[in-house]
């Protein structure tokens, strides 16, 4: 890794050769020392892409995500049915409103209106860890009156329901929030389709193979948040929420006939699987506004998480095409317990130049908890501790160049069953961006961050999967550090934009699953293998708010992935598209959106993404919409593909779920709102302690 870096910082050099001035920063929502075209769709930015909303797109919104959709952010997929957003890439973006960490339903609560801008970070600071992207809603902030906010979608041939409601009150520098999102899932039915392939140690071979039946699947989540913040706009932002998460997965089973290919015997397989969490969480958050361009921010996020999940595993021989009244031949009952406790403190400092930033902060995350497995009557206990220091500078080099150059620091503790690991690593950062001319910038990026064992992967207790299989995790895991270069060519000419981009990543000492025989079971666990490399081509086509009527973009790209294990090698190649289309005029919108399968790999394991097609009729009437829409109506065989290569006991299998086959549902959403004044302030901080729980293993 030692040439790649080298040769980034030698293709750097000549690129910052140039020398002049203008400034790219920010002030009260003004653009600064830039010419700023209104009919450009969008703003392209040192560290970030301005989308600004026309009044057409804002008039046809009730919500954020309504505008965000119609804004057509480059290779984000906002589906006009169910709310969702995410990445074609399928990677982590991050949400915000004014810097505030938010979820996918708090957009929703956003007026239009109030939307001065879009920032959509492509490249993200250090500030935002692993995040592919970041997604940052620039509003007013009211200083009177109040809101009201809802989003009900029903299912109408399926059992699906999404009720989500907001309220927010205002009174001079003060706002109040009330928040609550229900969704209940049930009747879903699902089923799998699973071969199973075994090499004995001796070298003989036979198979398992389950033919799916459908069976059951409910569900229910429900959020509730309370918040309260305070802001002057020129001095400070005090922002605090208390919210509680619940979900409750009734149950989530497969069923099927299950045959051994060297044996012939046959047998009736139930496998259920079911799992209750809670994640009360307290979210402090403060900022000042210094003297001469300077911040101060200020974040804390401590959380618990009682869980318990259950996952019994049956297995009954077969006569003819009957059960038989014989005793189970396999019966696997797991039962966990746990309770994990999630705390993160940041604190950051920002100075802005005339054309350059400095950025730097600390962060320190911690875990612990502990988890009980009632059938064996273990316990497993695990401590986690992570702290994050970084830099940061941008400076414009000229009216051509700009760049970024930084560099963290991260020190990991893992404490697992009194087995005790740590490490450390540095994630250097270099950015150069080369406006070629109006219409066409080139953009390179190099960046490096770590990676660290999950609380399953750490866990030494061992579960029983089936006859054959069981599951161990291993404490003595070691964080690692994945390396990511980019290459992009970017194209914006009036409401035309497209790019072309390249990104290898190369992971040293990863941490991947392998399998061994032990005794009559395959044994599945982890460990750090030798490396794996990813490559991912990618082009992207839009057109933006064509005269007033029209957006659309496709989104093509190839993955090809290379792993290198400690006793295997594995290759992969994946072709993906997606593409979405909106009309819109008169008060109505129709919109398409289709897409294919983004499949991964890692390790031994390829995981399949959905191919799905949608298709929403929407109309807006004063402050609401009111839609129909269908998920794959043109389709009777939704599914997801997963494999194994394992050479001791590898697995192909489909799994299907008819609650997204021909799903039409119909939703409302509006927004209300009285007595409103503004002002303009932000959060800039983002932290979430996304607590995690040791489930019971399945085959999923």
């Amino acid at each position: 890794m030692k040439s790649i870096l080298i040769g980034a910082i030698s293709l750097a050099i000549p690129l910052c050769a140039y020398a002049q001035t203008p400034v790219d920063t920010l002030a009260n929502g003004v653009e600064l020392n830039e010419v700023v075209v209104n009919a450009a769709p969008i703003i392209s930015k040192a560290d970030r892409k301005l989308l600004i909303p026309s009044a057409e797109q804002i008039k046809g919104s009730a919500n954020g995500v309504d505008l965000l959709r119609k804004l057509n952010v480059p290779a984000l997929i906002v589906s006009p049915v169910d709310q969702s957003i995410k990445l074609a890439s399928n990677g982590k973006v991050d949400l915000r409103i004014n810097g505030r960490a938010v979820s996918d339903k708090d957009i929703q609560s956003i007026d239009p209106r109030t939307v001065m801008r879009v920032e959509y970070h492509d490249s993200p600071s250090l500030r935002y860890g692993d995040a592919e992207a970041v997604i940052d809603f620039i509003v007013k902030n009211p200083t009177s009156g109040g809101s009201y906010s809802a989003n009900i979608t029903q299912g109408l041939n399926r059992g699906y329901h999404d009720n989500y409601h907001n309220l927010k009150l205002n009174y001079k520098k003060s706002e109040f929030s009330i928040q609550n999102n229900f969704n209940p899932r049930w009747d879903l039915g699902q089923w799998r389709d699973n071969t199973e392939y075994y090499t004995r140690p001796d070298g003989t071979k036979y198979e398992r193979i389950e033919d799916g039946i459908p069976a059951n699947a409910d569900r229910i989540t429900n959020w509730s948040a309370v918040s309260y913040s305070f802001t002057d706009p020129d001095k400070q932002l005090l922002w605090v929420q208390a919210s509680m998460f619940f979900e409750n997965n009734k149950n989530s089973d497969y069923q099927g006939i299950l045959t051994n290919s060297d044996t012939g015997e046959r047998f009736k397989m139930s496998d259920l699987n079911s799992s209750k969490s809670y994640n009360p969480t307290l979210d402090i958050y403060y900022q000042r506004n210094l003297k001469k361009d300077q911040l101060l921010m200020f974040n804390i996020v401590g959380s618990i998480t009682p869980s318990e999940s259950e996952r019994t595993y049956i297995e009954i021989p077969m006569i003819g095409s009957s059960e038989s009244e014989s005793m189970p031949s396999t019966f696997i009952s797991n039962q966990i317990k746990g309770k994990s406790y999630k705390l993160v403190a940041e604190a950051d400092y920002e100075k802005t130049y005339n054309s350059s930033r400095f950025t730097s902060g600390i962060k320190y995350s911690g875990s612990w908890s502990n988890s009980e497995y009632i059938m064996i009557n273990q316990e497993s206990h695990t401590h986690w501790d992570n702290f994050y220091a970084f830099g940061e500078y941008w400076r414009r080099l000229g009216e051509k160049v700009d760049f970024t150059v930084g560099a963290g620091a991260v020190y990991n503790k893992n404490i697992t069953s009194d087995i005790k690991t740590t490490t450390f690593n540095i994630r250097p950062k270099l950015s150069v961006r080369y406006r070629a001319s109006n219409t066409s910038t080139f953009k390179f990026n190099l960046s490096a961050y770590g990676n660290a064992p999950s609380i399953s992967q750490l866990t030494d207790v061992r579960q029983q999967i089936d006859n054959a299989q069981m599951s161990v995790g291993n404490a003595e895991l070691k964080d690692y550090t994945t390396y990511r270069t980019q290459l992009q060519y970017e194209f914006m000419k009036g409401s035309f934009y497209g790019y072309l981009r390249s990104t290898y990543r190369f992971s040293d000492k990863p941490i991947m699953e392998y399998k061994y025989w032990e005794g009559e079971n395959i044994v599945s666990s982890f460990a750090n293998h030798k490396n794996a490399h990813i490559f991912n081509h990618e082009m992207h086509l839009a057109v933006n708010n064509w005269k007033n009527w029209l957006s659309a973009n496709i989104h093509m790209g190839y993955n090809r992935y290379i792993m290198h294990g400690n006793d295997y090698t594995h290759t992969y190649n994946n072709y993906y598209w997606n593409g979405y289309a909106e009309i819109s005029h008169w008060g109505w919108s129709i919109g398409a959106q289709v897409s294919t399968n983004y499949n991964s790999f890692w390790g031994e394991s390829l995981n399949g993404g959905e191919s799905a097609h949608i298709i929403a009729l929407m109309y807006g009437y004063k402050n609401a919409i009111f839609m129909l829409g269908c998920m794959n109506p043109f389709s009777n065989d939704f599914k997801m593909e997963s494999a194994n290569r394992n050479r001791y006991a590898g697995y192909n299998r489909t799994s299907y779920l008819r609650a997204t086959q021909k799903l039409c549902v119909f939703g409302v959403r509006w927004n209300i709102n009285w007595g409103r004044k503004h002002k303009s302030g932000s959060k800039r901080l983002n932290n979430s302690t996304n607590s995690e729980s040791v489930k019971a293993s399945g085959k999923g």
